[in-house]
């Protein structure tokens, strides 16, 4: 048997690849070709009645990928004893990823209230081949933003920060989108989420008389509280 596919040191080799040879024989008889696993000599299968000159195959399914697999043939006839073949190697193919990225560490948190002025802080991560950095798109507000992006394709911490403050209890919605470094390129599904930012507060000055000290100070209170009801009741104090 010779000329053997895959060919002797192949790589990128199907992990179910189709193995066969070429048979000879003199007499031209039909011939039984045994396939083997070379790592233990198992067999991997027999193709019975092979003419000269032909090229029986067998599948070898089930194989790992980015492994290195030996194998040889027996080939016998009615007349002559089994005659064995070189042994011959190919390596299979590199997984292919098909996990696209994904989002994680967001600050202010997804659906977070009272958040105060700050940046907007989002990981984008992949766990295979990496993120391609050209693909991360970040919106604010419905607008296309520009963030600060550090760390490597397998976590990159996007950072923004808002050129104004937003408002008062705005809620602010955030869009995240990204594609891996797989030859596919895989992209991840839109992370699309929102957080709210705090109440305003309001200031109101509180005198407080007592005996023949006086001293007033400010109070914060929040907007939504009536500044001055709760404290109308109270002898000895005098709103500013």
């Amino acid at each position: 048997a010779s000329e053997p596919s895959p060919a002797d040191q192949a790589t990128n080799v199907s992990t179910s690849p189709q193995l066969s040879v070429l048979t000879s024989d003199l007499d031209e008889d039909v011939m039984a070709v045994t396939f083997y696993d070379a790592s233990n000599d198992s067999v991997i299968d027999t193709v019975e009645g092979a003419a000269s000159g032909t090229r029986p195959s067998v599948t070898w399914a089930g194989l790992d990928y980015e492994v290195q697999y030996s194998w040889y043939v027996k080939v016998s006839d009615a007349i002559n004893p089994e005659v064995t073949s070189d042994t011959w190697t190919f390596t299979t193919v590199a997984a292919v990823d098909t996990t696209p990225p994904y989002t994680s560490g967001h600050d202010p948190a997804k659906g977070a209230t009272g958040a105060i002025d700050t940046n907007i802080v989002v990981h984008v991560l992949d766990d295979a081949d990496g993120v391609d950095i050209d693909t991360i798109a970040m919106t604010v507000e419905g607008a296309s933003v520009t963030p600060v992006i550090t760390g490597t394709p397998a976590d990159y911490t996007l950072t923004y920060d808002p050129p104004a403050d937003f408002a008062y209890l705005q809620v602010v919605d955030v869009t995240v989108d990204a594609s891996d470094l797989a030859s596919l390129g895989n992209a991840m599904t839109q992370d699309a989420y929102s957080f709210t930012t705090t109440e305003a507060e309001v200031l109101m000055g509180i005198e407080f008389v007592a005996g023949w000290n006086t001293f007033s100070t400010p109070i914060a209170l929040d907007s939504c509280c009536d500044t001055w009801g709760k404290f109308s009741t109270i002898s000895g104090i005098l709103q500013t």
